[in-house]
């Protein structure tokens, strides 16, 4: 049985995800690409992170753009960046997207 799946039965709510601002989730996937590389590439950046409306209270609440199709794998890093800090940050809902949700 998977893990979230158990904790639920159990009545054990998985960990509540840090609130940041897109800047700061942004600088987070950076600096995990950055050490997650095997060497320098001089094309390939982190997708800026936007705000995306969850479909349950377990999923995260943003997303990132395709990143480039790198040959040094670059776009692997970003995606297991991302796949790793959606279990831990969540963005602060837009100004926007607040007063629409009242």
């Amino acid at each position: 049985m998977p893990h979230q799946l158990q904790e639920q039965r159990e009545g054990h709510a998985p960990p509540a995800r840090v609130v940041v601002t897109t800047a700061e989730l942004r600088n987070l996937l950076d600096e995990a690409f950055r050490q997650g590389r095997s060497r320098p590439c001089p094309f390939c950046h982190v997708p800026l992170p936007y705000y995306w409306e969850p479909g349950d209270n377990q999923s995260e609440n943003w997303r990132i753009g395709a990143p480039w199709k790198c040959s040094h794998g670059c776009h692997l890093v970003i995606t297991e960046a991302a796949l790793q800090l959606a279990k831990l940050y969540d963005v602060k809902v837009p100004r926007a997207e607040r007063v629409a949700l009242r």
